[in-house]
């Protein structure tokens, strides 16, 4: 009764840590079209609504990527499963901040996830958004 029980519990333990892992996927973002190996990709990659069209809200994860031949790669390991959002921009002069025009146009480039297009300020939520929801989700942004 005792080695019953006892492989039970073993078992629940065992397929517990199992569905936990299979929850657990990568993303890859690939960016492409920069015109120029100069500066940085800021990338932020937001995990709900509130998160990502507040914009004092801090990203639930975020990298400064290098620049080669035009394109810039991020993989985001340990990710759970769930809903996303990403902005990023092109830092050119390495400032670390969207540098715009005096009417609030930003002077460099930028993209969406989903290649969502920005009218009038940036794409909804609803549009930018993506699912991971396999063992690897890949985007490619297209840098405007």
């Amino acid at each position: 009764m005792k080695k019953t029980i006892l492989t039970g519990i073993i078992f629940s333990a065992l397929l517990y840590t199992l569905t936990l892992s299979s929850e657990i996927m990568k993303l890859r973002v690939k960016v492409t079209n920069i015109e120029s190996d100069k500066g940085k990709v800021m990338v932020a990659l937001y995990n709900s609504k509130e998160s990502y069209e507040n914009g004092k809200s801090e990203p639930y994860r975020y990298a400064s990527l290098e620049i080669q031949k035009g394109e810039s790669n991020w993989e985001v390991d340990s990710l759970p499963a769930g809903e996303y959002a990403i902005k990023l921009y092109h830092d050119e002069n390495d400032n670390q901040k969207m540098d715009k025009n005096i009417v609030g146009i930003p002077k460099e480039s930028y993209g969406f996830s989903n290649n969502a297009p920005a009218r009038f300020g940036p794409p909804s939520f609803k549009d930018a958004a993506f699912q991971v929801d396999k063992e690897e989700t890949i985007q490619v942004i297209k840098i405007n």
